[in-house]
């Protein structure tokens, strides 16, 4: 649909850049003297008090998931080639005009509420013009094809299918070695321990078994876990697709990361309501490049809304958006249908093969396998950091900003900008402030304090053994009967909230947290138990305090070990050795 220019309030523009200036009447560069323009049209730049369109927000908020926002950058990905930066700065508002108008209403209109002036005033009229369908590739053709699965090691080697797929292929020994004992390790089950060096292929080798097992025995579940998100995403969105498609697999596959990486809808529609209400135009502003995404999105991973995470700030912003255990309500969520991280654990509990990472795997052996569930056969890539990440997900920690982020979710609003828990809890009962705002702000204070005092007092060392005591001790035991006196106002309130289960059920969450930041307390307060080490860490903003177990090789085996028919451990760096073990249950 051609952009009606004069409806949009366009048809006289100047695209600026810099000190390049160009004229712009109906979407058109021109050089017509005297058009005495008045609204300029930039990209990332603050020009002077005329009426003016950033075109690098709107980009973010309309195409959030490219790679880079430099105008540069934006131009060549939407195929925009101007000689002159300020022409390419007037055609890309056309681009991004074309692109507003295949959004429904519904889209428009939540956009225009995260912007001002003219940009606002441009989505508005977008919105009660007739809708625009999008442009949309073509389908490729779909393949059918029979299953065929070929040995592991024929499948790598020079007759087997990832030759025949690619044209610079290269016959890897230790690959097809790798290929062929994970396979036997999955038949004869037990555990099996492999080092391979950069270029080994390591990935492939233990994928194609992976999938071969699944498609030859159904109701088998596979758990393929890496180090980090990076490497998780590429086995996930790049590999087993081509693998399985060579291979002629259809299997349920399924990515599943850590709660706190899915967008809350819940907390979604409560920032909007609060930033609305306080007129935080900045905050609403940063909200837009998850908008459109919000939406599009099948996941809710923010991992894909590259435009959000490249802005200043929006690693605090999410906090206050991604989904945690404090803050989920479950079944009494009125989103709890579509839900993201409801939906993603749904799906991984359902899928053969799943692909996690260690940070993941290892917290949710600490709680029961409660998400992902029963294992069969399980494979760690990278896996000389697994103690590591182990030693992490068991630790304990009590922190200036744990105990932060519990009063910004629980206590009351401050600075009028936000309403916590407590806030709305005693709203229900026609109360504007909250009586329990002293407990919650007494914690926040108390521990202030006693982490000040640390940050001074401990040694000036990176890391350190937590040295005992009688200022310290007496420090978290104040700390201690302060969340305690907050646990009881938490627990009167909840005697008053069965009319909401919702709100009812936050505030649960709410004090197992508290409890869980008093148990810390009390553990750190005494002496260190058989097995454990108290310990200290200094951040950028301040000091952090751990309880942290000495062996995880007892840990593991108790928490991780059990029910696993087979176990594959690789790494670049594990060992000079490969260890293969027989036995039915997997030991190390």
């Amino acid at each position: 649909m051609p952009v009606d220019w004069a409806t949009l309030g366009l048809e006289w523009f100047a695209a600026r850049a810099a000190a390049d200036q160009v004229s712009f009447h109906g979407g058109r560069a021109t050089d017509e003297a005297g058009s005495n323009q008045e609204l300029v049209v930039v990209y990332g730049e603050m020009p002077d008090d005329a009426p003016h369109i950033d075109l690098e927000p709107l980009t973010r908020a309309l195409f959030p998931t490219l790679l880079e926002f430099r105008l540069a950058a934006v131009c060549a990905a939407l195929n925009i080639r101007e000689r002159s930066t300020a022409r390419a700065v007037g055609v890309l508002l056309g681009r991004l005009i074309e692109e507003a108008a295949t959004l429904d209403r519904d889209i428009l209109d939540l956009l225009a509420h995260f912007f001002g002036g003219a940009t606002r005033r441009v989505l508005l009229a977008l919105a009660t013009l007739p809708q625009s369908p999008p442009t949309r590739d073509a389908e490729a053709p779909s393949c059918e094809r029979e299953i065929t699965l070929e040995s592991a090691a024929g499948a790598l080697g020079p007759g087997g299918f990832v030759a025949r797929a690619h044209p610079r292929f290269e016959d890897r020994g230790g690959q097809r070695e790798m290929a062929r004992l994970v396979e036997e390790c999955f038949e004869t089950g037990g555990a099996l321990l492999v080092e391979g060096g950069p270029g080994t292929g390591k990935t492939y080798a233990y994928l194609v078994p992976a999938l071969a097992r699944v498609a030859s025995h159904p109701g088998e579940r596979v758990v393929v876990c890496t180090r980090t998100k990076q490497l998780q995403e590429q086995v996930y969105y790049r590999d087993l697709p081509f693998l399985a498609r060579q291979m002629g697999v259809r299997a349920r596959l399924a990515l599943l990361k850590g709660r706190e990486n899915y967008l809350c809808l819940r907390k979604w529609d409560l920032a909007v309501r609060e930033m609305s209400d306080s007129l935080d135009g900045d905050g609403l502003s940063r909200l837009a490049p998850l908008g459109r995404w919000l939406f599009e999105t099948e996941t809710g991973d923010v991992d894909e809304n590259t435009a959000f995470l490249s802005l200043g700030g929006s690693r605090e912003l999410w906090a206050r958006l991604a989904d945690t255990a404090v803050s989920c309500t479950g079944v009494h969520c009125p989103h709890a249908d579509e839900c993201f991280s409801i939906r993603a654990r749904r799906k991984a509990r359902q899928a053969d093969l799943v692909v996690v990472n260690h940070s993941l795997l290892l917290s949710d052996a600490a709680a029961g396998r409660k998400v992902l569930g029963p294992i069969d056969r399980l494979i760690v890539d990278e896996a000389h950091a697994l103690e590591a990440t182990a030693r992490s997900a068991f630790t304990a920690t009590l922190s200036m900003h744990r105990v932060t982020r519990l009063v910004e979710t629980l206590g009351p609003a401050r600075g009028g900008r936000r309403s916590g828990w407590s806030d709305r809890a005693w709203a229900l009962r026609g109360e504007k402030r909250s009586p329990s705002a002293p407990a919650a702000m007494d914690a926040e204070a108390q521990a202030g304090r006693l982490f000040r005092g640390l940050h001074a007092g401990l040694p000036s060392v990176r890391r350190g053994r937590l040295p005992q005591g009688t200022t310290l001790t007496e420090g978290l035991a104040a700390l201690g009967g302060t969340l305690q006196r907050w646990e009881r106002e938490i627990e009167g309130l909840l005697e008053d909230l069965r009319e909401d289960p919702e709100l009812q059920r936050e505030g649960e969450l709410g004090l197992t947290a508290v409890r869980e930041l008093r148990a810390v307390s009390s553990v750190l307060a005494g002496s260190e138990q058989e097995g454990t080490v108290h310990w200290f860490e200094r951040e950028t903003e301040g000091v952090d305090l751990h309880v942290t177990p000495l062996r995880v090789s007892e840990i593991l085996p108790a928490w991780l070990f059990p029910g696993l028919s087979s176990l594959v451990l690789t790494s670049a760096t594990l060992s000079t050795m490969v260890l293969y073990a027989t036995s039915k249950e997997p030991s190390l």
